[in-house]
């Protein structure tokens, strides 16, 4: 049996010689179908993978060929056409029949898995010395020797993310057991992979402070801040801010970095990781069993509240709000699982100050009539919208208003669907976690980790009889949650996304709701509840400009209140500076989260875009700016508008929102050289032209020896 590494550069052994994997896209195909393991891969997502929005006529056939020569390569001796017994074809695609210990990608997984185990179980040398052993097996930029186009698709890049979460997992569990020994040639060898990731270089400082070396983590900090500083779009955080205070204080074992919740839900006052149960407060076993709490939320529209410092948030996120037999087991020691039962769900606790979106929060309520025994399927709802415009808090206020309906609790999943730092959540992690927190028994789990479809059909089982509220947080789509879903009749599932999820409103009968951003009037009631009592008149000019800058969003709301409030200054003294600082700079990195789940095509058009002088570009600009017929431009708006990047507030006529305007320049200033930006400009001059060239045509020919094309001026930028 061959074995295979994309750690790095991508090769394969046989015994014990290596094997000639071909031409780089042969190795890319190779790797595509090694990354996605044991499930099938289409033709389609290996051409995508190969040539992004652009795969030539040919591009089945080449694929087939590929497919072909590296079927003889790992079974040499394999005739022509003979399917052989590794790279196999059936239902859904191509997949290679390949054990655990044969990839390295794999076993890097289930040394995670395991470190993870072992800090669940109090074992913190061991886990941090899977940690080790894991991150030990990066070699380098994961499938080195691949085309860069390949190479750049979010089905490789997303191990990057995976490898940098790992180290930093690691590190916290270093950290917290002082251990930080162990994991600094780690943090050092991803930190020089990574120079852009706040989180590494903080937890590096830390532990370089914690062996005794004060002014080297000093320096680290300043130079990751001097980095992000001086990098278009990226900002430095609060995760170096924190290292930095902690290194100064000599706090360096207080456990993980410091940092302000990705997307706090309101209420939700428990985080636990996908290992362990939380539950709400007043039930004692909550108390006993879950040392780390939220702080009451802020008033929110929902976006969620301003920034807590002190939360660590590790990236893998799920909430339980139903008590069940595996926390009471935390408190008073393990119970077996014969009789691990589902206890009632603790009383939710009370709204925190949600504004508005009293329309929406209606229609989902509504919905949560069919969620009874009697009908034939779940209740599923899902509310779309673009970043930061309240979805999740919303999502938040809907189920803490519904919880007296599902006596079971509340169960809240973050998939960081569009986390502009982490992986997706997979489902398999997702359901596994989810199962093991519930206390389901080791050995009704499948041996295979990313087994998906075994790990549902247990998870269905699991709540099979029961009533719950499933709360399933920034999905990237409708293939992410479709293995989540229960099929018992009585639950009801909420699901948040950027996403339109048109796929799980046509196969799945999703109710989906659209929210807008907030009207001025709900913007306004939302910074008063942000600022308190009479720091905000709706007539006042600081507030009207706040209000129209922040574009209806909740999150710019909130976070340039909490730099108001910050500055100790009342809304008109530093509006403008408040407004560049908070609202941009937050917007840039959601608006991030969407923007890094595009192909190379339409993260190219949403640039060009931000040249369009108007209010609106239509299909034939959009298809000017890029330089595409028309019929290829509108895929590309709608894989745009798919993510709400993009508005289509009339047919054909497409909108960038002032924040998306602003972020969407930064891009094209950063990725497109001047020659390229004059070259749109250009071409969309000369299809406004091009009815003017033609009119003078007509009524005056030109004379003889001269063009009748007018000279045009350019524009740089």
């Amino acid at each position: 049996m061959p074995s295979f590494s994309v750690l790095g550069p991508m090769r394969a052994w046989c015994e014990g010689a290596e094997l000639d994997l071909g031409p780089p896209q042969q190795r890319a195909t190779l790797a595509v179908l090694l990354v996605r393991g044991k499930r099938p891969v289409p033709v389609g997502e290996i051409a995508d993978v190969l040539w992004g929005e652009r795969p030539p006529v040919s591009a089945t056939n080449v694929i087939h060929r590929h497919i072909g020569m590296l079927r003889r390569v790992l079974e040499p001796g394999l005739s022509h056409r003979a399917q052989g017994q590794l790279l196999v074809r059936g239902y859904g695609g191509y997949r290679l029949r390949v054990g655990p210990d044969d990839v390295d990608l794999t076993r890097f997984r289930l040394l995670r898995e395991r470190a993870q185990e072992a800090g669940l179980a109090q074992a913190a040398e061991t886990a941090v010395d899977l940690f080790v052993e894991a991150a030990a097996l990066w070699r380098g930029p994961v499938v080195a020797g691949i085309p860069a186009v390949a190479r750049d698709h979010r089905l490789f890049t997303a191990l990057d993310d995976e490898y940098a979460a790992t180290v930093r997992e690691g590190a916290d569990t270093a950290l917290r057991h002082g251990l930080a020994d162990r994991v600094l040639p780690m943090l050092e060898r991803c930190a020089a992979r990574r120079p852009l990731d706040a989180g590494v270089h903080a937890r590096l400082a830390l532990a370089l402070a914690a062996t005794g070396h004060q002014a080297e983590a000093l320096h680290v900090c300043h130079l990751a801040r001097t980095r992000l500083a001086a990098e278009p779009g990226v900002t430095t955080g609060a995760e170096l801010r924190s290292a930095h205070e902690r290194v100064l204080a000599g706090h360096m074992s207080d456990g993980p970095v410091a940092v302000p919740p990705a997307r706090p839900g309101p209420g939700h006052v428990v985080a636990a990781s996908c290992r362990e149960p939380g539950l709400l407060p007043g039930a004692p076993e909550a108390r006993a069993a879950v040392a780390s709490s939220r702080p009451a939320a802020a008033p929110t529209g929902g976006a969620g509240p301003a920034p807590q410092p002190g939360l660590p948030d590790d990236g893998r996120r799920l909430i339980f709000t139903g008590p069940t037999a595996t926390a009471a087991a935390a408190a008073t020691g393990p119970v077996p699982a014969a009789t691990a039962e589902l206890a009632p769900a603790a009383e939710p606790a009370p709204a925190s100050g949600f504004v508005g979106r009293r329309a929406e929060t209606a229609e989902l309520l509504s919905l949560a009539a069919g969620a009874s025994p009697e009908h034939e399927a779940p209740v599923l709802a899902a509310v779309c919208g673009q970043a930061g415009v309240g979805k999740t808090a919303l999502a938040a206020q809907v189920a803490r208003l519904l919880a007296d309906r599902f006596p079971d609790g509340l169960i809240r999943v973050d998939l960081r669907g569009f986390d502009p730092d982490a992986a997706p959540v997979a489902p398999a992690e997702a359901l596994r976690g989810l199962l093991r927190a519930l206390d389901v028994p080791p050995h009704r789990l499948p041996e295979d980790p990313h087994d998906v479809d075994g790990h549902s059909a247990v998870w269905r089982s699991v709540l099979s009889g029961h009533r719950f509220l499933l709360l399933l947080d920034d999905a990237r789509d409708a293939a992410q949650i479709r293995p989540l879903l229960p099929g018992t009749p009585g639950c009801m599932v909420l699901v948040t996304s950027r996403d339109q999820l048109s796929c799980l409103v046509a196969a799945e009968g999703a109710h989906r709701v659209v929210l807008d951003p907030m009207t001025s009037a709900e913007s306004t009631e939302l910074l008063a509840a942000c600022l308190g009592p009479g720091r905000v008149t709706p007539d006042d000019a600081a507030t009207a400009r706040i209000v129209e800058r922040c574009a209806g969003l909740p999150f710019a709301l909130t976070a340039v209140a909490a730099r108001i409030t910050g500055a100790g200054v009342e809304p008109g003294a530093q509006a403008e500076a408040a407004l560049g600082e908070a609202a941009l700079g937050e917007a840039r990195q959601r608006l991030h989260g969407s923007y890094r789940t595009l192909a190379p095509g339409p993260a190219r058009l949403f640039r060009l875009l931000a040249l369009h002088p108007g209010r609106g570009a239509s299909t034939e600009e959009a298809a000017a700016l890029a330089g595409l017929e028309p019929r290829r431009a509108r895929a590309l708006l709608s894989a745009l508008t798919a993510v709400h990047l993009l508005d289509e507030r009339a047919p054909g006529l497409f909108t960038l929102r002032p924040l998306e305007h602003a972020y969407a320049r930064e891009l094209l200033h950063r990725n497109e050289s001047t020659q390229k930006r004059a070259a749109a400009v250009h071409r969309l001059s000369g299809r406004h032209l091009r009815p003017v060239r033609a009119a003078g045509v007509a009524t005056s020919p030109p004379a003889a020896g001269r063009s009748s094309r007018p000279q045009l001026r350019t524009p740089s930028s």
